[in-house]
């Protein structure tokens, strides 16, 4: 089994917080918080931990989401294990 989670409450990318501008950082750092966190979960070694992330088509950060399964992506927000879904 794996663990999937909807990430649309999150606050877009350069949302304030608390009144002060230009303060949250969207949903891609809890993105790779996730898939790190994943990759230390395993089943006796056999395989590593699966998870899944998932957006609504209309948060403000979608493109960004997608954009972080591309190849050509920078290291920074590119995801590799995690599984992507747009609700």
């Amino acid at each position: 089994g794996g663990v999937a989670l909807n990430l649309t409450n999150l606050r877009e990318q350069g949302a304030p917080i608390k009144r002060i501008q230009n303060q949250s950082s969207g949903v891609n750092p809890v993105m790779k918080l996730l898939e790190d966190s994943f990759s230390y979960a395993n089943q006796l070694g056999a395989r590593q931990g699966a998870g899944a992330v998932y957006l609504h088509a209309h948060h403000p950060d979608i493109m960004q989401f997608l954009d972080t399964k591309r190849e050509n992506a920078d290291e920074k927000i590119r995801i590799k294990t995690l599984s992507l879904g747009v609700v």
